[in-house]
């Protein structure tokens, strides 16, 4: 029942809205058909010999440009948009296991030089309360009385227990010692050196309850402030997740007699994979905290140190709810409260939460890293060396305020950010944060910024306001948002969006504040574009478009220009085809055609064949922008005539057909990120005529031609599901194309009935019709008016120039064929194998 509905609507629709048109096109049919069948009325009687089989195979590549719409204004494309990311810091469960089989309880001390526990998949160790284990390091030593030469590589894993994917708990003390006592130069001062893992996991989960002690101090053997030794690492992670509820400790620094000072050297937590968290304390490490890579850390704790308090490096990345305690006592400096690195342009963020308090000095270096602070900092330095620090919380200082530099980095306040400053090197950016759910045209916050030097200026870091500083209250000013782009009916929309009475819609307020954030033209242009479908949906009636006509170059290739001098052909094959589209402000795509077709043409004179084929098949696309993609599903009737009479050829083909599926896309900008699809639905139908006269020219041939060609599609309006989503009402639109052309032609004949042809060609195209129409959309969850989309805008006159080289018998051919299109710069090669029996 409900095709019989579709076929009822479509027959309506195209009655109502382009009856001239389907009269027309029926009329051009009948008349050419009529006209070519009664000049040849001699019927040819049926004979069993008399009939050929054409199988097709037919594949054709081609790569374009894609027209850029009006008024969007030039982007740039990024990568798709990722889905979101998983939840912050990833605790593995833990590993079921059986306690009575599985599990290994420590309940004496051991002193050993090797790994003390090793503990594999679904096993389990407990270091009972009490219980003390003793690990001695392999440190290396040389030149006694000058120094310990430098170490750098572990010579074999040294643990207290090494976790291989079961459960370790320690209850007790693991203490892992240096093994080698070393004068240093003449003064006789003694270092004990020390490395090695009071754990090492490569999988799994560890939880310490108890102490875990390193004997992790370098030393400075020549008074240039090297440390050239390694520490050793509390807890190592390449995998699973390690918990800290008790102690991480090591020797703290120390004065030598030549006036140097020992560090510690030691790690308290590291992770290059999996998680670490510390409920307890670290204390006394040269690296408190320390990931890279894919290891993330949570600092739920206390952090005392004198150097490096949470630091990530490379894809690290780290947060602090906790208290942090970073400062030199020995030589009053502050150390490296947080400390974020990547040169390599990874991102690399440490947040210090509402809950989270540093002393220290803060840095933030490299392309890669951030710091962003929703907490309390009560800093000495606070540095963005070519890195990002956010302050969303309350930057100050203890006794001093700090001094704040920004070199090649970038310095940003956000909503609920204070900063007080005794000196501010660089510029200070203001956040679009600071407008959120305020949507007045100016906007004031105050004493947000005191700073008593200030080097630099206050600028807004979002490209809808400008910004300044009046005392110390920031100001913003929005810009009319016809400034910011030039589609004028994006901009009205959202001028009328900030009328108060729009904002009780919540979905609406979400999408203004978060335009707010944007920080650049070329993201505003995208997520403004990509809100409204403006660069994506107008490609959608164009690929409809585009796979009408690859069935139409199908038959023609194939079929049409293919001769037969039976009474009988019976036609099967298949055909793929793959259209990469490249990006302009309108989104590119990878389009695949694949189908099969089948049918059969009669001879119904000397001169006529009457024939139908039938096209069936999947378009499939795969967009650049919004990770959206399309499929659909086609069929095609076609009825076709064939007249050729010495030189000359005329064919008429009709054809209709109908193309359903769907497409999705994902809104994704700021915090954004919302998931809609659609059902796809375009009835069409229409003639191509075509006529063509050959002319023997010596050993050439010169094949001058023309056609004539009608298409009307009819395409439901589109209902995109989503927050976000979009309606739009049924869509009509018609194509009348004029082509005029010619074709240069050569055979070579060669033994055994082995020919090859050569043909080159040109043609001249002309659109007298408007296939691509605009779209006008609405939003089914927000309030206002509707839009209309910019349309995909072909050239009305474009031209063809290409070259194709066939070789074959009688009975199979091959073909390999070269065309340019100058609407798009489409280059298209297309080869094909033809085989008769």
């Amino acid at each position: 029942m409900n095709k019989l509905q579709n076929v009822e609507k479509f027959l309506k629709r195209g009655l109502k809205n382009k009856v001239k048109l389907s009269l027309a096109t029926m009329v051009a049919f009948m008349i050419t058909g009529v006209v070519t069948y009664s000049a040849e009325s001699n019927f040819i009687e049926k004979d069993d010999g008399n009939t050929e089989v054409l199988l097709i195979l037919n594949g054709n590549f081609g790569s374009s440009d894609n027209k850029k719409v009006e008024n969007i204004g030039t982007f740039i494309s990024d990568d798709k948009p990722v889905k979101p990311s998983i939840p912050w810091i990833p605790i593995n469960p833990s590993i079921p296991v059986t306690p009575a089989d599985n599990t290994i309880t420590i309940t004496e001390n051991k002193n050993t030089t090797e790994t003390a526990f090793t503990v594999e998949k679904d096993k389990k160790i407990v270091i009972n309360n009490g219980v003390t284990v003793t690990v001695t390091s392999d440190v290396k030593a040389v030149n006694k009385g000058t120094g310990i030469s430098p170490d750098w590589q572990y010579d074999k894993i040294v643990a207290g227990i090494v976790n291989n994917g079961g459960i370790a708990e320690n209850n007790g003390t693991i203490d892992i010692q240096g093994s080698v006592d070393t004068e240093i130069g003449d003064n006789g001062d003694t270092v004990k050196t020390g490395e090695g893992y009071g754990v090492y996991q490569t999988s799994g989960t560890f939880t310490n309850n108890g102490t875990i002690k390193i004997q992790g101090n370098g030393f400075d053997g020549d008074g240039d402030k090297s440390f050239e030794t390694k520490g050793g690492v509390g807890v190592y992670v390449a995998g699973g997740t390690a918990t800290n509820n008790g102690t991480i400790t090591a020797n703290g620094s120390f004065n030598l007699t030549d006036g140097s000072i020992g560090l510690p050297m030691g790690i308290g937590m590291k992770a290059v994979d999996g998680a670490i968290v510390n409920g307890g304390l670290i204390e006394n490490q040269h690296f408190s905290m320390y990931v890279e890579g894919k290891g993330t850390a949570t600092n739920n704790g206390t952090i005392n140190t004198e150097l490096f308090g949470l630091v990530a490096i490379d894809g690290g990345n780290a947060i602090n709810n906790g208290t942090i305690n970073a400062w030199f006592d020995k030589t009053g400096e502050a150390g490296k409260g947080l400390f974020a690195s990547s040169y390599k342009g990874i991102t690399t963020t440490i947040t210090n939460s509402e809950t989270g308090v540093v002393y220290g000095s803060v840095t933030a270096e490299g392309t890669g890293a951030t710091v962003i602070n929703n907490g309390t900092i009560y800093g000495e330095k606070i540095e963005a060396n070519k890195g990002t620090i956010v302050n969303n919380g309350t930057i100050t200082g203890e006794a001093t305020k700090p001094v704040i530099n920004v070199d090649g980095g970038k310095f940003i306040q956000g909503g609920n950010g204070k900063l007080e400053a005794d000196t501010f090197n660089g510029d200070i950016y203001i956040s679009g944060t600071v407008a959120n759910n305020n949507f007045n045209d100016a906007i004031v916050k105050e004493d947000s910024i005191i700073v008593d030097n200030l080097n630099g200026e206050v600028k807004s870091d979002s490209f809808m306001f400008n910004a300044k500083l009046d005392v110390n209250d920031v100001v913003l000013v929005r810009k009319d948002f016809h400034e910011l782009t030039n589609k004028s009916e994006i901009a009205d929309f959202l001028e009328g969006a900030y009328d108060p009475s729009a904002w009780e819609n919540v979905y609406l307020v979400d999408l203004l504040n978060n335009y707010q954030y944007i920080t650049n033209a070329n993201d505003f242009y995208k997520a403004t574009n990509a809100t409204f479908g403006n660069d994506l949906l107008p490609n959608l009636s164009k690929q409809t478009l585009d796979m009408i006509k690859v069935n139409k170059t199908l038959l023609v290739d194939n079929i049409f220009n293919v001769d037969t001098n039976k009474d009988l052909r019976v036609i099967g094959g298949a055909n793929y085809s793959n259209k990469d589209v490249d990006s302009t402000n309108l989104s590119g795509y990878d389009m695949t055609i694949s189908q099969v077709f089948f049918g059969a043409d009669k001879a119904i004179s000397d001169n006529q064949r009457l024939g139908a084929v039938i096209n069936v098949g999947k378009l499939e696309a795969d967009f650049d922008f919004n990770n959206a993609n399309r499929e659909d599903t086609f069929g095609q009737l076609n009825l076709y005539s064939i007249y050729q009479k010495d030189n000359l050829k005329i064919v008429n083909n009709l054809f209709g057909g109908m193309s359903t599926g769907d497409y999705n896309r994902t809104l994704a900008f700021q915090n954004i990120y919302s998931e809609s699809d659609s059902d796809l639905h375009t009835n069409y139908f229409g003639l191509n005529n075509m006529v063509s006269y050959k002319i023997p020219l010596d050993s050439f041939y010169i094949t001058p031609k023309a056609e004539l060609n009608f298409t009307y599609m009819s395409a439901d309006g589109i209902d995109e599901s989503g927050r976000y989503g979009l309606k739009s009402s049924d869509m009509n639109t018609n194509s009348i194309e004029g082509v005029i052309g010619v074709e240069l032609g050569k055979d070579i004949i060669f033994d055994n009935n082995l020919k090859l042809t050569l043909k080159t060609y040109g043609n001249i195209n002309h659109e007298f019709g408007e296939p691509n129409k605009e779209m006008e959309v609405k939003f089914k969850n927000v309030t206002g008016n509707s839009i209309k989309l910019d349309k995909y805008d072909n050239d009305d006159t474009t031209f063809d120039l290409g070259v194709k080289a066939e070789l074959g018998t009688d009975s199979i051919k091959g073909y390999v064929q070269y065309n340019y299109n100058s609407d798009v710069d489409e280059n298209t090669i297309s080869s094909g194998i033809l085989y008769k029996f």
